[in-house]
């Protein structure tokens, strides 16, 4: 049997093995140098575009912030206007209501000053009747003077109280030396409540009919200056003028009802009237 030859190549296969591995490596290598410049690259963009977009987001957010404070504010002015507008609408309403309850007041004021008017005509003839008498006591004695300077004292009342009026002195409210030269004169023409007293040189009277008038004089005062207050603009002066007019008032009331009637100086300050006449008039 023929022996077998080993068959030999002519080429070392061990050195392109060992160049075959060496390529593959650098193939790998090159592989991944390729990739990972490649997963920069795309880094770098991923990253601009997520900035830009946070850019973007920063900005929108700005401007949702910067319109919503415009929004807010134009509706707050929008709001301070309509509440303006209203204020200003219940400010004149009030003004209009104050008028009309002032002239309400006013009204109310004026009817009630008449009516106490029409009271007091009413009444007070009952009541001058009633205390005519004791009235007409003040008067006399009230007139001190006249005593001890004139001889003699005419007092013309009327019949109906001349019996009452004669005992009520007599009861120890003027001596005998006063009653002396006192003397009462029936005079029909003089009412119940009146009385007219002459002396030489003047006389006095106590005229309900003038007083009265004087009544009536003082309440149409006591009207025009509420009216004056009304109209009055300036509020300081109203209120002077109101005190004063008040003051004036009151005084005169108190004059009025004051039933003490006495001599004065001057007409305008009592309801005793004093009127200088003449000798010859007197005769």
């Amino acid at each position: 049997m023929a022996i077998a030859e080993r068959f030999m190549f002519d080429t070392a296969f061990d050195e392109l093995d060992e160049l075959s591995t060496v390529g593959r490596k650098n193939e790998l290598s090159d592989t991944f140098s390729q990739s990972g410049n490649n997963t920069s690259a795309n880094d770098i963009k991923l990253e601009k575009e997520l900035e830009e977009e946070k850019r973007i987001e920063q900005i929108r957010e700005e401007n949702y912030q910067n319109g919503k404070k415009d929004g807010n504010s134009e509706a707050l002015m929008g709001i301070e206007e309509s509440v303006n507008k209203l204020l200003i609408t219940i400010s004149d309403e009030m003004n209009n209501l104050e008028a009309k309850q002032d002239l309400v007041n006013k009204e109310i004021s004026d009817n009630l000053i008449l009516l106490t008017q029409t009271i007091i005509k009413k009444i007070f003839p009952t009541l001058a009747k009633n205390s005519a008498v004791e009235e007409i006591i003040k008067v006399i004695v009230d007139l001190p003077k006249l005593y001890t300077e004139e001889p003699e004292i005419l007092v013309k009342i009327n019949p109906l109280i001349i019996n009452q009026l004669n005992d009520r002195l007599s009861e120890k409210i003027l001596d005998n030396t006063r009653l002396k030269k006192l003397k009462l004169v029936e005079d029909s023409s003089v009412e119940e409540g009146d009385c007219q007293i002459d002396w030489s040189n003047g006389s006095a009277e106590r005229n309900l009919d003038k007083l009265v008038q004087k009544m009536d004089d003082i309440i149409a005062q006591n009207i025009n200056s509420i009216n004056k207050q009304n109209n009055d603009e300036d509020g300081e002066k109203s209120l002077t003028t109101s005190n004063e007019t008040n003051t004036k008032i009151e005084d005169q009331n108190e004059e009025i009802f004051n039933t003490n009637i006495v001599e004065s100086k001057t007409e305008t300050e009592t309801e005793t009237i004093i009127r200088p006449e003449s000798d010859d008039s007197n005769k």
